[in-house]
């Protein structure tokens, strides 16, 4: 399955990149966690040069943010997007008629 979803990658990046946030490090390539951190330790350190302030940071853990897509919003952005009706097709198939499984096991 991971190379259908690197076909599919490859026809969404070039429609889904002009609306994605420049701090957007996740599914960028070249891009990891490595740089979010370094970005965030670079901000916080020039703001802490200053005198008198304070750094508040509060993460989220959204590792299970892919089970919320709700299918029929996602596709109707596809549309808006002016993507071939065959991917976001496949793409709305893709997440609504696949298990959802905890091991491989059982999804047998």
């Amino acid at each position: 399955m991971k190379v259908m979803e690197r076909l599919v990658l490859t026809h969404l990046r070039p429609l889904v990149s002009p609306f994605q946030d420049p701090l957007q490090f996740a599914y960028q390539p070249k891009v990891g966690v490595d740089n979010a951190v370094i970005y965030l330790l670079q901000r916080a350190y020039s703001s802490l040069d200053r005198l008198n302030t304070t750094v508040r940071v509060m993460f989220f853990d959204f590792s299970s943010a892919f089970n919320t897509i709700q299918p029929r919003v996602l596709r109707a952005k596809l549309e808006n997007m002016q993507m071939d009706a065959p991917l976001f097709s496949w793409i709305e198939d893709y997440l609504t008629v696949r298990p959802v499984c905890e091991t491989a096991e059982l999804c047998v």
